[in-house]
């Protein structure tokens, strides 16, 4: 639990450049349900990906989708690689990145789980959805 941002975590968290940091965010009306985020590490190809889902909002696709959604915008930006790092017991996370059409790649760490995958498309008929 992370209940309260610190001032450098919310300029980190609401600042993007849309080339190294890029952030999608999924609306209910007024009500942000979703926000998936990638971060080039510097002077790389590869980026860190993440996303969160509201509880009542998860199991609908919204993160296959936002991942997929973001592996679009990377790639057209120079990312070739997507990588991220998260508990073992996230077993929903997991089974996105599992699920997403891509050649992922683990390693377990303690209790950390580090997946990395190639993001390059496929064509228009199979691509990850």
């Amino acid at each position: 639990m992370h209940p309260r941002l610190s001032p450098e975590e919310v300029q980190h968290f609401t600042n993007v450049d849309y080339l190294n940091r890029l952030a999608l965010v999924v609306l209910d009306g007024a009500d942000m349900v979703a926000v998936a985020r990638y971060d080039r590490l510097p002077e790389t190809e590869t980026a860190e990906v993440a996303f969160i889902v509201r509880d009542s909002y998860q199991h609908l696709g919204l993160g296959h989708r936002l991942l997929a959604a973001l592996a679009v915008a990377a790639w057209q930006r120079g990312i070739k690689e997507f990588m991220a790092e998260t508990l073992f017991a996230n077993r929903d996370m997991i089974a996105v990145f599992r699920h997403s059409g891509f050649p992922v790649t683990t390693e377990r760490i303690d209790g950390d789980i580090i997946v990395r995958f190639p993001i390059e498309p496929r064509s228009s008929t199979k691509g990850p959805s």
